[in-house]
């Protein structure tokens, strides 16, 4: 995910979309959301799968985004020679330094309507 970064990202995972959806019927009560990306050369590969706890509320994928958030960074601090550029707190002004999932966009289907950004 982080080799998706828009500014930081590396080829040929560089920019790449995005895409999520939830499912309700693959787990009684609870939505299953997923994430995904399809990479040229590579195909589709599957980013986070996520348990929300009561459907598909905006509270529940809030959460879910600072998790991944909280991962990547996690990930970022602890491979520091890999990961050199994005500890460079001037790499991310608008979040004051705190690295975050950011791809080159992001598509979902919500109630039925795609939007994507």
């Amino acid at each position: 995910m982080l080799l998706m970064d828009r500014v930081l990202g590396k080829y040929p995972f560089k920019g790449q979309i995005a895409y999520s959806d939830g499912s309700q019927k693959t787990m009684r009560s609870k939505v299953v959301e997923k994430v995904c990306t399809v990479v040229p050369t590579i195909g589709l590969l599957k980013l986070v799968v996520n348990a929300l706890p009561a459907g598909e509320r905006g509270v529940d994928e809030a959460a879910m985004w600072a998790g991944v958030d909280h991962a990547i960074e996690t990930y970022a601090k602890g491979h520091p020679e890999e990961f050199k550029a994005y500890l460079d707190p001037r790499n991310w002004p608008e979040s004051g330094g705190r690295i975050y999932f950011r791809p080159g966009g992001f598509c979902r289907d919500a109630a039925g309507i795609r939007s994507c950004t």
